[in-house]
C-alpha cells in the first residue's frame, strides 16, 4: 500500500505545485495535510518550502502514519513534519488553527461535505483551503494491460 501511495502520488505533485501556487503559501504559515497517508506530499512540501512553514499530516491510519515517519527520517526531514491520527470527519484541530489546509485525493473516501466542512473549520479567517479530488467515473480497469476476455470478465463484475 504505502508503494501505491508513493507512486501515485509521484503523478499528482505536479497538480500539488500548482496547488501550492495557487494558494500563495507563504513562510511562516501553518499547512495542514489531511489524509497524508504516507507523507509523500507532505515530504515534498517540506523539501520545497525550505523548513519555512509548520507542517501537519493527519490520516485515520497509524500504519500509514508510522510508514510517513520512518519516510521522512530516512530522507532527514523528521522534524519538519508533524504528524497525527485523525479522521478528516471530525479533526482533532481547534477551529482556525491553521493557515492553509489541503486535502488531496482523500474526499471521495468518505463524507465528503462533512470533510470539508472540517477543514473550513480548522482554517482561520483569511486563510485558505485547497482540495484535490479524482475522478471516479471511469472504470478501474481502464489502463490494465487486460486481454480481451479477462477485461470482459472484470468489467462484467463491475457492472460496465
Amino acid at each position: 500500500m504505502v508503494a501505491f501511495l508513493e507512486a501515485r502520488a509521484q503523478g499528482y505533485l505536479r497538480v500539488v505545485r500548482s496547488l501550492v501556487d495557487e494558494v500563495g503559501l507563504r513562510p511562516g504559515e501553518t499547512v495542514l495535510e489531511v489524509g497524508c497517508g504516507s507523507g509523500v506530499i507532505l515530504r515534498w512540501l517540506a523539501r520545497h518550502t525550505n523548513g519555512a512553514n509548520h507542517i501537519t499530516g493527519v490520516d485515520i491510519n497509524p500504519y500509514l502514519l508510522r510508514e510517513a515517519a520512518a519516510l521522512a527520517k530516512k530522507e532527514g526531514i523528521e522534524g519538519a513534519i508533524e504528524l497525527r491520527e485523525g479522521n478528516g470527519e471530525a479533526l482533532p484541530f481547534a477551529d482556525s488553527h491553521f493557515d492553509v489546509t489541503m486535502a488531496c485525493t482523500v474526499m471521495e473516501e468518505g463524507n465528503a461535505d462533512r470533510m470539508l466542512d472540517e477543514c473550513v473549520r480548522v482554517t482561520k479567517s483569511g486563510g485558505r483551503v485547497a482540495v484535490i479530488v479524482r475522478s471516479l467515473d471511469m472504470s478501474w480497469w481502464v489502463n490494465l494491460p487486460l486481454g480481451t476476455e479477462l477485461k470482459k470478465k472484470a468489467e462484467a463484475q463491475r457492472g460496465h
